[in-house]
């Protein structure tokens, strides 16, 4: 999945989504924004056109490694953004500021 974004902020769902479906990403920094991503695990980044294509000869010439970014981008997505552990996080969240509160 190819995500060249060089301008914007915020998380990217489209790119949870692909994490979730343990698609290989190629983005720019700013593209991975607001992801808990480790470079060269679980996504690729390149943020001049030069690292870019850089990246879509890495995945060409060693698709067994691209396979392995990807599936490492599905447990990143199971866990760190799956919906069970989101609500746990917000309600730790709202536990902790209610008791800080009081």
């Amino acid at each position: 999945m190819l995500v060249p974004l060089l301008s914007g902020g915020g998380m990217r769902v489209k790119i949870i989504e692909g994490l979730a479906m343990g698609k290989t990403i190629i983005s720019t920094s700013i593209g991975a924004e607001g992801i808990k991503y480790t470079e060269n695990v679980n996504m690729l980044i390149g943020n001049t056109p030069e690292e870019f294509i850089a990246r879509i000869r890495q995945c060409i010439a060693d698709p067994s490694k691209a396979h392995a970014i990807g599936k490492a981008a599905r447990e990143l997505a199971v866990s760190k953004y799956e919906n069970s552990v989101l609500g746990k996080e917000v309600i730790s969240f709202f536990n902790h500021t209610i008791l800080k509160e009081n």
